[in-house]
């Protein structure tokens, strides 16, 4: 069953990557590279669902 998906990550290539991977399974998609771009997306996008890119600081 297609579902749409918002992929969040500030990381372009891998959201990219990820959002076109779910294309090809027959998903429809939208990107945000931020929080703030993610919910405005999300107001009008309406995803089934998100998925957001998890970073830790400091490099670890």
């Amino acid at each position: 069953m297609p579902r749409r998906i918002l992929v969040v990550d500030d990381h372009r290539d891998g959201a990219e990557s990820l959002a076109r991977l779910l294309q090809v399974m027959g998903h429809e998609t939208a990107i945000a590279y931020d929080g703030l771009t993610a919910v405005a997306i999300a107001e009008s996008f309406r995803p089934d669902v998100g998925s957001a890119g998890a970073r830790s600081r400091g490099g670890v």
